[in-house]
């Protein structure tokens, strides 16, 4: 029976925290900085309209190929001849005529199509330069709110400290063993401790607010970010190359000046005579009136040419007009290609003295390490007491916290040498 007893609680235990289980909200994750470059992708409605722009360009470019197609036109008559003249039924008499009319070669639409193909290029250079603002922007956002997210587990930290230490002054203040004097200077000390505490906490809610704005959504969990990955220098000219190739405003650029050079090679052809071609087929089953019911077959074939006026002055003008223009854009190009150039020299140079600069920093950082474990190691044998072992965490984490700013400026040197080169895969 006793048995029986103990099966049925264990069975009722086993259901209820089933049922608690169901009911308790899941458990939320820190947020990583991949998840939320990936947020910021998917929230930004400035990417949507990169999209969509790519769409219309898409739909232009079709329009221009339409334009370029030819036109024919077919038509056809059937009659019936019913005026032979005599007792015998006239033969049925059909035509039928083709008229095909079409333009010549017209440079100006093969261009046009041309130049829309250029558009959407430069449409998808434009949705990832955007996609790598973006990116960017979530990065940097990330890496500094996660900094004052340290900042502030430091600084609380720091509060426990002051707090036992006004534990201490109290407890010394009744038994007489410290001054009026002594033991509000530990009342100011914690009272300091916690006004920094709301100091970095507002900005750290700040920092989390410019990171929300950039993803699009709200965040209510932690950040999580790794600061021991390997930070690798690449070569100087592996990152101009990188520019080179990746760079979006250099690629739409480039593809707005391959438009320019277009449109000035149409210019001979948009203002030269134009002309129009037609051609009429006819063949027909007639009755021919000396005899009845005779056929007979035609064939009529024409050809007209309408030539435009042509205007030598306009001419002449647009033609030196479109070259400037085509002029200008390679210029544009080069100067742009110029300034990516020291841009690019500017962010590695940069990268590279924050990542030397971090080298004495890692050295302290693993002294730090060392000499934390042995006061570990004293603690748990006895030798510190409580706020002495708290007091030498707080300084392992404040040198920790110290090395970590190193890391994350180095990141965001990081960050900014691969936005330069735009992202490279």
């Amino acid at each position: 029976m006793k048995k029986i007893v103990y099966f049925i609680a264990l069975f009722g235990l086993m259901v209820s925290n089933q049922l608690i289980a169901k009911t308790l909200p899941p458990q939320s994750k820190p947020l990583s900085l991949a998840q939320a470059v990936s947020l910021a992708h998917q929230e930004k409605p400035s990417l949507f309209s990169a999209t969509e722009d790519i769409a219309v360009k898409r739909a232009e470019e079709k329009q221009a190929y339409s334009s370029y197609l030819p036109n024919i036109t077919a038509s056809a008559e059937l009659s019936h001849d019913t005026n032979a003249g005599d007792s015998n039924e006239g033969l049925p008499a059909s035509v039928l005529t083709i008229d095909a009319r079409s333009t010549f070669f017209d440079m100006t639409k093969a261009g046009a199509q041309k130049a829309a193909h250029f558009y959407v290029k430069a449409a998808h250079a434009q949705r990832n330069d955007t996609s790598n603002k973006i990116r960017y922007e979530t990065e940097t956002a990330f890496l500094s709110a996660w900094l004052l997210q340290k900042k502030v587990e430091l600084i609380d930290l720091q509060k426990e400290i002051a707090e036992l230490h006004f534990v201490q002054a109290a407890t010394k203040k009744e038994l007489a063993l410290i001054d009026s004097t002594a033991f509000e200077a530990a009342i100011l000390t914690k009272e300091k401790e916690l006004a920094l505490v709301t100091e970095y906490t507002n900005e750290y809610n700040n920092a989390k607010a410019v990171l929300e704005k950039t993803i699009g959504i709200s965040i209510t969990t932690p950040l999580e970010w790794n600061p021991h990955h390997a930070l690798v220098i690449p070569s100087l000219e592996r990152c101009l190359t990188n520019a080179k190739l990746f760079r979006q405003d250099l690629q739409k650029n480039k593809y707005d000046t391959a438009a320019s050079t277009q449109r000035y090679n149409q210019t001979c052809w948009e203002l030269c005579p134009k002309g129009t071609a037609f051609a009429t087929l006819a063949h027909a089953s007639e009755t021919d009136l000396g005899e009845n019911y005779t056929r007979g077959t035609t064939l009529n074939a024409g050809l007209k040419l309408n030539w435009a006026l042509f205007d030598g002055t306009n001419y002449i003008f647009e033609r030196d007009r479109r070259d400037a223009l085509r002029l200008k854009s390679i210029l544009d190009t080069n100067s742009l290609a110029l300034d990516i150039k020291a841009e690019v020299e500017t962010a590695y140079n940069d990268f590279c003295i924050s990542k030397k600069e971090l080298t004495p920093k890692n050295e302290a950082f693993k002294k730090a390490q060392l000499d934390f474990k042995a006061k570990e190691l004293q603690y748990q044998t006895g030798l510190l007491s409580s706020l002495e072992f708290k007091t030498a965490f707080y300084t392992f984490k404040t040198i920790e916290f110290e090395w970590i700013t190193a890391i994350v400026g180095v990141a965001l040197k990081e960050t900014l040498l691969n936005y330069r080169c735009g992202y490279p895969r």
